[in-house]
């Protein structure tokens, strides 16, 4: 069986909700790590990228960033859209695909922005309030625990 290696982490400082970022798009953000990549790493091609989301701003966040830093549209791009666990589980997805020998080199990790997810509008037991929350909950669900799940 072939194997799987982490070569490097790059990542930008985290930002607090409504911060520094809260106007800057998560692709904007990743595009900003890709170009990093690239700056270290010039001559080294890779097959295809695969981010992790919980609370996206909507579409294929991978595709944006990978096209918002320069690289070319025929790199696949992939993102995986989770509530917990979604950059782990594109490390995960990407092991998989180099073990199979289905590619030889994919980019892989997690990118969010707590100040531009989407919310909604929930109307709790009592009639007339209201609450934001991001909108992968469910009033019906509540706070589901992702710790096992993730």
């Amino acid at each position: 069986m072939l194997q799987a290696y982490i070569v490097d982490g790059l990542r930008l400082p985290t930002g607090k909700a409504q911060g520094y970022y809260k106007n800057v798009l998560p692709e904007q953000l990743m595009a900003e790590v890709l170009r990093d990549f690239r700056r270290r790493y010039s001559n080294l091609a890779f097959d295809e990228l695969i981010v992790g989301n919980a609370l996206g701003t909507g579409g294929n966040m991978a595709r944006y960033a990978l096209l918002e830093a320069g690289f070319s549209p025929d790199i696949p791009a992939t993102t995986l859209d989770l509530q917990c666990g979604a950059g782990l589980r594109a490390l995960v997805a990407a092991e998989a695909q180099l073990k199979s020998g289905m590619a030889q080199s994919i980019l892989a990790g997690g990118m969010e922005s707590n100040s531009l997810a989407p919310r909604r509008s929930i109307s709790p037991a009592t009639p007339g309030t209201s609450t934001l929350r991001p909108s992968i909950r469910r009033p019906r669900l509540l706070r589901p625990r992702m710790g096992k799940p993730a």
